[in-house]
């Protein structure tokens, strides 16, 4: 199988996985690091800035959404874990903006790609960076609320692997907004099938 093809059969899957609202793991197991033609959902293209890594990823990502053309995306770039490599958190939009809630993604920085860490479904700005013990910061977003209802502060802690929601949504310390609103939000790119 061609690595386009690998890749559209990987992005119809990742596809399937988000619109069902599930929380997908990004994460690669051991025995797969070595495999040619690694899943091209794990890390961003190695090339160009942050932001044009990220942009690539996001392509790949939506690359079968039935929302192509539609969807765009706000991002900020921020050091999450302290170890002086640039993360990437980012909302994604469809054609209705985040009333019935946005794709947040986390990504961790390594060198110079990016690995999806988790997709949260249901976000919404502001996303805000909070001080943490774990080494992680902590991500405070708005999760959207059953219809009548208004959207809560959703606390989300790094728990090994991945960002997860915390029980407590009261910030302390410090915090740093990231993401305030989807104003400017860039399109989603067609990904390159030049590969």
């Amino acid at each position: 199988m061609s690595l386009p093809a690998r890749r559209g059969a990987a992005a119809g899957l990742v596809m399937v996985a988000l619109l069902s609202g599930c929380v997908i793991d990004t994460t690669t197991p051991e025995s797969d690091l070595n495999a040619d033609g690694a899943d091209a959902l794990e890390q961003s293209p190695d090339a160009g800035t942050p932001e044009a890594r990220l942009s690539a990823a996001l392509a790949l990502i939506y690359a079968d959404s039935p929302y192509a053309g539609q969807l765009s995306y706000k991002s900020a770039f921020v050091d999450l874990n302290d170890d002086a490599q640039t993360d990437a958190v980012a909302y994604v939009q469809g054609p209705n903006g985040c009333a019935e809630g946005c794709d947040l993604f986390v990504f961790q920085g390594q060198d110079k790609r990016f690995s999806a860490l988790n997709r949260l479904p249901l976000a919404k700005p502001p996303l805000t960076r909070a001080d943490s013990d774990s080494g992680w910061a902590d991500l405070v977003t708005q999760a959207v609320a059953p219809s009548g209802q208004s959207s809560n502060a959703q606390r989300l802690v790094f728990g090994g692997n991945a960002y997860q929601p915390a029980e407590s949504t009261a910030k302390t310390g410090q915090s740093q907004a990231l993401i305030e609103n989807m104003d400017s939000a860039q399109p989603v790119p067609a990904p390159n099938t030049a590969d």
